[in-house]
């Protein structure tokens, strides 16, 4: 397959409409509606196309509409790899940088659990290449934190309910212990006769 794209319209935008491409724009103008011009329906919104509709396009509307609708870090890269082998020519690189950015701000943060430090990239490739590296360790690291905040939320309840109100102390006291440490103080819960025999085993 060669590096041609087929663009909105058929033409190839200039280097400056690439530079200045912006696909949240391309997105939020697709959204339902009327056609200003034929006062016929817009066209369908992102979600309302299915990934065998649009996988097959080589468009670049349907790249983003693609990442748009994409579920696991996964789908993204492999959206990537094809833009990659489309977008491969020098005149190109704003539009490929455009893409990084958007793709990096707003769709990779919302496939991936809070607070996920997300590096800053200049192109696809960049993109690409960090999600090969980073995927199993952020779902690795998503676990570990839900485990976490699972048990903080379960000895939480144990003592509100064997002691009463927790003060400001202990409840900052529990927000930042390990794993090892929530599970020491849940083991001395059933034998501690005060809040602070918990924390002073």
């Amino acid at each position: 397959m060669g590096r041609s794209l087929i663009y909105v319209a058929g033409s190839k935008p200039s280097g400056a409409a690439q530079a200045s491409f912006r696909p949240e724009a391309l997105v939020a103008n697709q959204r339902p509606g009327r056609d200003t011009r034929s006062g016929r329906p817009a066209a369908k919104t992102e979600g309302a196309f299915s990934e065998e509709q649009l996988e097959p396009l080589r468009n670049l509307v349907a790249a983003v509409f693609r990442l748009e609708n994409s579920r696991r870090p996964e789908d993204i890269q492999r959206v990537l790899g094809h833009l990659i082998d489309w977008l491969g020519l020098p005149e190109q690189s704003g539009l490929r940088r455009s893409l990084a950015e958007w793709v990096r701000r707003i769709i990779i943060p919302r496939r991936l659990p809070p607070d996920t430090h997300i590096p800053a990239m200049q192109d696809i490739q960049e993109v690409h290449s960090m999600l090969a590296e980073r995927i199993q360790q952020w779902y690795d690291e998503g676990e570990q934190k839900g485990l976490l905040r699972g048990e903080r939320t379960l000895l939480t309840r144990q003592l509100v309910r064997r002691f009463g109100p927790l003060p400001e102390a202990v409840q900052a006291r529990l927000e930042s212990a390990t794993a090892e440490q929530l599970e020491t103080w849940a083991d001395c819960i059933l034998e501690a006769k005060t809040l602070d025999d918990v924390f002073t085993p």
